[in-house]
C-alpha cells in the first residue's frame, strides 16, 4: 500500500507525516515536562521544525532505497515549501500549538 510511485501520494505523505510526528513530540514533551518537573522541554517552535523534518527521512527512504523517484521529489518538494513558510511566517514568533497549556 505504501509502495507507490505517484507525485499525489508524495504531497499526502508530505502533510500526513509532520502532522504525526508533531502528536507524537507533543505528547513526548508534556510526558518528559510532567516526569522532569519542568515547565517545557522544548518550544512549539522546535516542534514545529522538527516535524517538517521527519519529512527527509522518509524521502531518503523513497528515493534510495525504493527507488521510487516521483514520491520521493513530491515529498522533497513540499518539505522544502513547509520549510520556507515556516522561517518566513513562524520563525521568531512565540506560538502555542494547544492553547491551554
Amino acid at each position: 500500500m505504501l509502495k507507490r510511485d505517484s507525485y499525489i501520494f508524495g504531497v499526502i505523505l508530505a502533510l500526513l507525516i509532520p502532522v504525526l510526528a508533531a502528536i507524537i513530540f507533543i505528547a513526548l514533551n508534556h510526558l518528559a515536562a510532567d516526569v522532569l518537573h519542568v515547565v517545557k522541554a522544548v518550544n512549539d517552535n522546535g516542534i514545529i521544525l522538527l516535524s517538517i523534518g521527519m519529512n527527509l527521512i522518509v524521502m531518503r527512504y523513497y528515493l534510495v532505497k525504493l527507488r521510487m523517484d516521483k514520491t520521493g521529489k513530491a515529498i522533497l518538494a513540499l518539505t522544502f515549501i513547509m520549510g520556507i513558510l515556516f522561517f518566513l511566517l513562524l520563525h521568531g514568533k512565540e506560538i502555542n500549538i494547544i492553547p491551554f497549556n
